[in-house]
């Protein structure tokens, strides 16, 4: 008995192939999305947002977290007449840059997005935030450290740990 790993025509692979690449797609960033796209048009194509945030004047935004491993979030935000007016990918130091200390942790959030893990340290009696994300070509972590108050008191960034080849040595951040 012989045990054949090929596909049985060639429209089979061709089918696999197409399924490949629309599961690409659909992972694929969100910064590409023209302003004045519906928002209707981008749910059906990208699916729902993790999170919808209100904005001022009947406007949202639209949580997309390419994760729970992913370095990047998109929030896409969303007109009160259902057009995209733009898409930002929030992971990066022009966002971190808005945090401020006695911000409040969903105020964090609505401007990040959800971070990869929340631990507690008991010792500082603090809660930290953490959210992977790269600076160029560079694995980094941003770290969030809220009071028991839920209250931001400071940010700090460093590398993951990584060999001379470029591969995670430890768990990451």
């Amino acid at each position: 008995m012989s045990i054949s790993t090929k596909p049985s025509s060639p429209s089979a692979l061709a089918l696999a192939l197409a399924l490949a690449a629309l599961a690409l797609a659909a992972c694929a960033n969100l910064d590409s999305i023209p302003s004045g796209t519906r928002a209707d048009d981008l749910a059906a194509s990208r699916g729902k947002p993790f999170r919808v945030w209100p904005e001022p004047g009947g406007a949202q935004s639209w949580e997309y977290p390419q994760g729970p491993m992913g370095r990047y979030t998109y929030m896409v935000r969303v007109g009160n007449d259902g057009r995209i007016s733009r898409v930002d990918q929030v992971l990066g130091w022009s966002f971190f840059d808005q945090l401020k200390p006695g911000m409040k942790d969903d105020e964090v959030e609505h401007i990040l997005g959800r971070p990869y893990s929340r631990d507690h340290m008991p010792i500082l009696d603090e809660n930290v935030y953490t959210w992977r994300w790269m600076e160029t070509v560079w694995p980094r972590c941003f770290y969030a450290y809220f009071a028991a108050s839920g209250s931001l008191v400071r940010t700090g960034v460093r590398d993951e740990d990584v060999s001379e080849h470029g591969v995670l040595t430890s768990s990451p951040c």
